[in-house]
């Protein structure tokens, strides 16, 4: 199977779980990340089209979904990760952080408080991460 290609063949045959390669070393290790990272993937569309979610639906959702180690490699010193919560809030929340954030809340007051309405996410918390994995809208990753 190509990853991120899934059929009803495949998602009825594939395995749940990916038999990690004993090579040992790092790129062992590497490939049973990855091997784990597509049957989790494989997972998630057995799962979905359980739910009765289109196969096409499926296959478009998870498509482009790769396996990055760069990725987790970055994810594994976020700062959040290696810092304790004191340290984390005094090098992330500024008070300029702040007031942009009381400013980000007033001024989309009534968006936010539709989709609390929807969705029950309160304000607060969308504001909030917004403003930490964004800075509102100025950094935006690559």
């Amino acid at each position: 199977m190509t990853p991120g290609r899934f059929t009803r063949r495949t998602l009825l045959s594939a395995p749940v779980l990916a038999v990690p390669a004993l090579l040992g070393g790092a790129p062992a290790v590497a490939r049973a990340a990855e091997g784990d990272f597509y049957s989790f993937l494989d997972l998630v569309a057995r799962q979905a089209a359980a739910e009765g979610v289109r196969l096409a639906t499926v296959d478009l959702a998870l498509r482009y979904a790769q396996y990055l180690p760069h990725v987790i490699e970055l994810d594994r010193h976020q700062p959040e990760q290696i810092l304790t919560f004191a340290q984390y809030l005094q090098k992330t929340v500024s008070p300029q952080r702040i007031e942009n954030g009381r400013r980000a809340l007033y001024d989309n007051w009534a968006l936010l408080g539709a989709i609390h309405q929807r969705y029950g996410v309160d304000p607060r918390f969308i504001v909030a991460l917004w403003g930490m994995e964004s800075d509102f809208g100025k950094i935006t990753g690559n």
